[in-house]
Parts: C-alpha cells; sequence; structure tokens
C-alpha cells in the first residue's frame, strides 16, 4: 500500500513557485496564463490551497513536466511497471472527466487502484461516485473500501457496505469505516447485531459515532 501521499500542498506549492521564477514570470504573469487570480498563485505558492484538479494539467503542460512531478513536487524518474498507471494519469483522466476511463484502468489492471485513491483527494465526491457507478461489477476488498471511504458520499458507501457479506466484515473494519457512514446506516448495522447477523462486539466499534437515540436504544434493551 502507499507509503506517503502525493497530496502535499506545501511540495506542490514550492516547486510551483521555483518553476515560475526559473522562467522569469510574476506570479500575475502565471495567473494569466492560467486564467486565475494572482492570489489564486499566491495561494498555491504558499501551501495555503492546491490548484483544482483541472488546472494541474495546464499547469504540468505550460511547465513542460509531468502532472506525476506536480505532485511529488519534483521530477521523478519514471520507473516502467507494466500496464500500472500513476495518480498523474488518474487526474489527468478525472479533469476531463473521463470517469469510464480510469474504471477501465481498475477493472484492466486492480493494482491501479492505488494510484485511484492518491487521486481521490483532488477529485469531487460526484466524480468519484461516477467512477464506482462504472464498477458495480468490481469486487472491491476490505482495504479498498476503507480507502476510498473518505471521498465518496455516505449513499454510495452504505450501498457498498450493505451488500457485503457479513463473513467479510470485522470490527477493525467497521471501525474505520463508522466516522464516514451516515446515521442510517450505522442503524442498519445495529439492527443487524440485534437480529443475530453480526457479532455484537461490533456495537463497540460502532457506538463512538451513533445518535444519542439510538444508544438509548440499545441501554433499554440491555
Amino acid at each position: 500500500m502507499r507509503q506517503e501521499s502525493f497530496i502535499d500542498a506545501r511540495r506542490t506549492g514550492g516547486y510551483i513557485s521555483r518553476l515560475r521564477k526559473e522562467k522569469d514570470w510574476t506570479q500575475l504573469d502565471l495567473a494569466e496564463r492560467l486564467h486565475v487570480t494572482n492570489q489564486a498563485v499566491s495561494r498555491w505558492e504558499t501551501g495555503d490551497s492546491y490548484p483544482d484538479i483541472s488546472i494541474l494539467p495546464r499547469l504540468a503542460e505550460l511547465f513542460g513536466i509531468s502532472v506525476d512531478d506536480l505532485l511529488n513536487g519534483e521530477p521523478k524518474q519514471a520507473v516502467s511497471s507494466g500496464s500500472r498507471v500513476t495518480p498523474g494519469r488518474v487526474i489527468t483522466e478525472l479533469s476531463e472527466n473521463r470517469t469510464e476511463s480510469v474504471a477501465e484502468m481498475i477493472k484492466k489492471d486492480p493494482e491501479n487502484f492505488e494510484a485511484v485513491v492518491e487521486a481521490a483527494p483532488l477529485a469531487r465526491p460526484s466524480t468519484m461516485g461516477k467512477v464506482m457507478e462504472e464498477l458495480k461489477d468490481f469486487k472491491f476488498n476490505r482495504q479498498q473500501i476503507a480507502a476510498l471511504a473518505p471521498f465518496v458520499n455516505s449513499e454510495l458507501l452504505e450501498e457498498i457496505v450493505l451488500d457485503m457479506q457479513n463473513e467479510d466484515l470485522d470490527g477493525q473494519f467497521l471501525g474505520k469505516l463508522a466516522p464516514f457512514l451516515s446515521q442510517a446506516t450505522l442503524e442498519k448495522m445495529v439492527g443487524k447485531v440485534e437480529e443475530g447477523q453480526l457479532n455484537e462486539d461490533y456495537l463497540g466499534v460502532m457506538a463512538p459515532f451513533l445518535s444519542r437515540e439510538i444508544l438509548d436504544h440499545l441501554v433499554e434493551r440491555i
């Protein structure tokens, strides 16, 4: 799995600043080429904000580098990995709303899922939802679902979790997902525990995220 996130605003911002100065451009010069404000460029360079996903490919093209170089904060030597794609490639596809292409990358080689997760923090939840729609028949494992949880809406996450077989669930997995699940979904999971479909130990990991109403119900039941 990933050891370090590619998404570091200060690292990318510092690199943008160096590249701009090498061109002898002011922040306003760069802003005009990208049709943004010079304040936006200033915020990127100080690490106070990150360029929009639609801007990154244009920035890379303007400086004659790859999107992965921008994400990495420095030129990165290309390493051959067969059919494996990079986060920069995923971002380029998502910036053009080619969600079906991103889904196809995962279908072609499930290892490409890692690059999609790396790019996910820059994508809108609705965009990631479209990618997931293209992967309806894809079998996600627990590690993949937990990695996706912060970047997809709770309704989609609910659909994925509730479709899982009980034997695919465990306390550690539910503990990772609980902060991102809606109260309605958590209530359904509690219902499965009460019906004996899930182990009662799961209530412990879900408890900090349950509403007062659900907790009061459980106390009355006990």
